[in-house]
């Protein structure tokens, strides 16, 4: 027992404090933690304009979306869990897909998407990537949320914004 206590003694204490700081940061950083307080989630692009035919077919879009965390002093965050979510019910696909054509519009084939809400890491550059498969009907004029995207406190969404366009005698909805 005395032989113990004087090697205890002996042991440098910088190397105590540096192992009893860095395990716990090892085993936090290697779970997927959620982000930093106030850090901020940016979509890019943030928002997608669609135009829409009055008098037109349902037709799918897809568009590819980066998703980006960083902390209040703009520092990516590393290996943080994010949450996503299509709250209209859109496809979700991991990574940048190609698109294919569809009857109307573009798809995604020889890929499985998502079932969500589900959780994804941010890779070493603080980002994370998804395609979108969205539909629309024709004459359509409304805003949809493509993606909802959440890590601890922080939110971010990215948006459609269905724009009618008409050719008399059609007319769009108001």
């Amino acid at each position: 027992m005395k032989n113990e206590a004087i090697k205890m003694i002996k042991t440098p204490l910088s190397l105590i404090r540096v192992a009893a700081f860095c395990l716990p940061l090892a085993l936090v950083s290697s779970c997927g933690a959620e982000s930093a307080q106030g850090t901020v989630i940016n979509i890019n692009p943030n928002a997608w304009n669609q135009q829409t035919v009055a008098g037109g077919s349902a037709c799918s879009g897809v568009n590819q979306y980066r998703i980006e965390a960083r902390s209040p002093n703009g520092v990516p965050q590393v290996g943080v869990q994010l949450l996503i979510d299509s709250p209209n019910g859109y496809l979700v696909y991991d990574g940048f897909l190609t698109p294919t054509a569809a009857a109307c519009g573009e798809t995604i084939t020889g890929a499985t998407p998502k079932v969500y809400p589900y959780y994804a890491t941010t890779d070493s550059t603080g980002t994370y990537s998804v395609t979108v498969v969205f539909s629309w009907t024709g004459g359509q004029n409304a805003t949809a949320t493509a993606i909802g995207v959440y890590s601890g406190t922080s939110y971010g969404k990215t948006d459609i914004v269905f724009k009618c366009v008409a050719t008399l005698p059609q007319v769009c909805p108001t």
